[in-house]
């Protein structure tokens, strides 16, 4: 396991590591307070660096979105890996994280 980094460059996010049940909880609540601080403004979480995933990283992109929405923000995902886009389409999400 890779513990997830994130690095800020204003209001672009770069995630990189491992986004399991094991390291999202930890992440969430620095996301949070991201989105909170542009709040109303479109923020980008670049994907790039995510080594692995399961389902709970997914659900940290869902749980983003919708903090995003609740502050009157926009939200953008990219370079969102391949496994990740795999289990959105399994899951019927692959339009709610574009």
């Amino acid at each position: 396991m890779t513990a997830p980094q994130l690095t800020e460059d204003g209001k672009t996010l770069a995630i990189s590591g491992d986004l399991d049940r094991e390291t999202v909880p930890d992440l969430l609540p620095r996301l949070a307070a991201h989105l909170t601080q542009h709040a109303g403004e479109q923020v980008c979480i670049n994907l790039q660096g995510v080594t692995r995933s399961d389902s709970a990283g997914l659900a940290l992109l869902v749980e983003c979105r919708r903090l995003a929405r609740l502050q009157q923000g926009r939200l953008c995902f990219e370079a969102l890996p391949e496994q990740m886009q795999h289990m959105a389409q399994i899951s019927g999400l692959t339009d709610f994280l574009q």
